[in-house]
């Protein structure tokens, strides 16, 4: 698969912390890619750096081949920060059309751009709503909107769905996947809800600066495929690691059965296999 961005031996210091470490990744063209860590371990930093708004200390990235850094701002690269950033007194379609002109697309076009969105997006209830009077599904699906409007190449979206109910965050995320699925754009995330890294193929988790693991994220459940044994009994449980259902039963086998009132044998969540990378497990 080819790689629609390429990030290599980028470093960035602060003083003398080392923010980012010889990062390296790629991300393949029109993947879903899941960007994790901890607070504080370098992941905005690295997301200021690829849109521009920093320079690494050294190392370099490649848009499609060429130097990011040497690219005009042309909206190749579409963003969603966590914070709402459209005006709250204008409409929806307003906050849309400015966003637009400002990448001086020519008014037909730009609202061609914005029919094509709003219904790709399902936004026609609150297109002509105050920014300010929306409810938060509808503000961060108007902030990817605005993202999009300029038709980019990869789509960054930093903690996507930070302070949403579960009902829109899974609102949100319909609408990522459609964006990904029908307009096969690159989507790059960072998330603290470790359970939305299972929308990505790849993964890359950095921890102060360095990165902990890059690749699919299938194979890193695979690479770390422990098993998790829980007995529960009336006094309270025991939980521990096996590595094989044939070692959780031999286990077993030594345990008074009679004592337990249940058992339960599973495999590592992608949470537990994160926080034992964390804690260098």
């Amino acid at each position: 698969m080819d790689n629609i961005l390429k990030i290599s031996h980028v470093c960035k210091t602060r003083g003398k912390i080392n923010v980012l470490n010889n990062v390296s990744f790629a991300i393949p063209k029109g993947s879903i890619f899941a960007f994790l860590g901890s607070n504080g371990a370098g992941k905005s930093t690295l997301i200021h750096i690829l849109l521009k708004l920093m320079k690494p200390n050294s190392g370099e990235i490649m848009l499609e081949n060429k130097l990011l850094h040497h690219l005009k701002n042309d909206g190749q690269i579409g963003v969603v920060f966590q914070d709402n950033t459209l005006d709250e007194d204008l409409s929806v379609y307003d906050n849309l059309m400015i966003r637009g002109s400002l990448y001086r697309i020519e008014k037909k076009r730009l609202k061609n751009n914005i029919t094509h969105i709003v219904n790709l997006l399902s936004m026609e209830s609150f297109l002509y709503k105050k920014y300010g009077e929306c409810s938060g599904g509808q503000k961060r699906i108007a902030m990817i909107a605005r993202a999009i409007i300029v038709e980019p190449k990869v789509l960054i979206l930093d903690e996507p769905t930070t302070a949403l109910d579960p009902k829109i965050r899974k609102t949100v995320w319909d609408v990522i996947l459609k964006l990904n699925g029908e307009k096969n754009m690159t989507i790059f995330f960072s998330s603290h809800y470790l359970e939305e890294a299972y929308y990505a193929k790849y993964v890359c988790i950095l921890n102060r600066g360095k990165i902990l693991y890059e690749g699919e994220t299938e194979q890193l459940l695979y690479q770390n495929g422990r098993k998790k044994l829980i007995l529960k009994e009336k006094n309270g449980f025991r939980e521990l690691y096996v590595n094989s259902i044939q070692e959780g039963l031999q286990y077993m086998n030594h345990c008074n059965l009679s004592k337990l009132v249940s058992i339960s044998l599973g495999d590592l969540s992608l949470e537990e296999v994160f926080l034992k990378m964390m804690e260098g497990g």
